[in-house]
């Protein structure tokens, strides 16, 4: 998501969709 893209202290998967 954009939101953790922008926030890199949120290490979350890139999830498509």
């Amino acid at each position: 998501t954009a939101l953790s893209l922008s926030s890199p202290k949120f290490r979350v998967p890139p999830y498509e969709g």
